[in-house]
């Protein structure tokens, strides 16, 4: 009798998560061998389709290609349609030996979905569930298995794993805005997303065409900082990649044009805006990036609606965009120094510091502070008992 594991998923792309998930299987489950079965339309979510079938295959075979008595299969993809787990089970089970035991691996999110699945009851006949499970335990899901073992009679384990919080959704988002993923992706798998520009980096190629080149590498600069603190203060690294990186897409229209977009996008200005332009383009930016863009997201608008001013009450987002504009390795000004030391370390404290270089630099200007400014440095000082 032969232990087989049964591993599906989009996998676009495959990464370390999958990887040491597949590995952690085969160990606890004592598998003869591991199919990882790309799938070709997940029935429970929308297809990716940018990506095609053959090169997702191609790129789960190398992610896998050194985990031992894993094999990659097309059974799905050469079957075509929307991949449900059912019909797959049933040609697999012609497949092997009468006697060989299959087991289905899933996540705890896709087992709580089960009794939605089609012929979910017959998939209990067929296979052993093999669930992954967090280290600490999930109450709830333990519930879930009970109630679905004493309910249905099916055979169910729990596999203990570390998990890799990111998605390959964002890892996706990631490299369409030219991020390096090596941390997250097996290195052949880099390599061979990076020579063969699986995942175009179409947002970064579009920047650098309507931006001046200095332009272009401050957004770039602008993009990797805004991971960095995103790491460190534990906020969405895709958004923080994508929120950086376009901050300043309208940055050099004219002000004509920067009023013609006002008027397109029913942008109302204050009178210190309009006597302002260079405050324009973090507005017309975040409608641009909503309209034209179509990157409908409102913690991504406000972060980039306010990366220039600032404001009371900012989002972990919003805060990450303020900073890492102000401090990105490219910037050279009094004081910038300072910003950076306790942007790693203290985060009110450097927004106040930067709301303060930016008070004290439109008032040697003769100009009026926004109130937006104002009010972030008053917020976020009596955050810091600075006031």
């Amino acid at each position: 009798m032969a232990k087989i594991g049964i591993y599906g998923g989009t996998f676009n792309p495959p990464h370390f998560g999958h990887v040491n998930l597949a590995k952690n299987a085969i160990k606890a489950l004592e598998l003869d061998k591991l199919l990882i079965i790309p799938t070709a339309l997940p029935p429970h979510k929308s297809a990716d389709e940018s990506v095609e079938q053959s090169e997702r295959l191609e790129m789960t075979r190398i992610a896998f290609e050194e985990v031992k008595d894993a094999v990659v299969s097309d059974i799905e993809l050469r079957r075509g349609g929307i991949s449900y787990t059912i019909d797959t089970l049933n040609e697999i089970k012609r497949l092997v030996g009468p006697e060989d035991k299959l087991y289905l691996l899933m996540g705890s999110d896709m087992f709580n979905m089960i009794e939605k699945w089609r012929q979910f009851k017959d998939i209990f006949k067929l296979c052993t569930i093999a669930v992954f499970e967090r280290e600490n335990g999930d109450t709830k899901l333990s519930e879930y298995v009970l109630y679905i073992k004493e309910k249905y009679n099916a055979d169910i384990v729990f596999i203990e794993a570390p998990v890799i919080e990111m998605s390959s959704e964002n890892i996706r988002t990631m490299l369409r805005c030219g991020c390096n993923m090596g941390h997250v992706l097996p290195y052949k798998l880099a390599q061979y997303i990076a020579d063969k520009n699986v995942y175009l980096p179409e947002l970064e190629v579009m920047l650098s065409e309507v931006l001046s080149r200095k332009r272009f590498l401050h957004s770039v600069s602008v993009r990797d900082e805004s991971i960095k603190l995103a790491r460190i203060y534990n906020v969405d690294i895709a958004k923080a990649a994508l929120a950086g990186l376009l901050h300043d897409i309208t940055k050099e229209k004219t002000y004509d044009e920067q009023l013609q977009l006002c008027k397109e996008f029913g942008i109302i200005l204050s009178t210190v805006e309009k006597n302002a332009p260079k405050l324009l383009h973090a507005k017309t930016g975040a409608y641009y990036i909503r309209e034209k863009l179509g990157i409908d997201d409102e913690d991504i608008f406000a972060a980039v609606y306010y990366h220039t001013t600032g404001r009371a009450g900012m989002s972990p987002l919003e805060e990450v965009i303020f900073l890492a504009d102000f401090i990105e390795p490219l910037r050279d000004f009094d004081g910038v120094d300072s910003i950076r030391q306790y942007a790693y370390t203290d985060l009110n404290k450097a927004i106040v510091t930067a709301c303060d270089i930016s008070i004290d630099e439109v008032r040697n200007n003769n100009m009026t502070v926004h109130e937006n400014t104002l009010s972030a440095r008053a917020y976020y000082a009596g955050r810091n008992n600075m006031l």
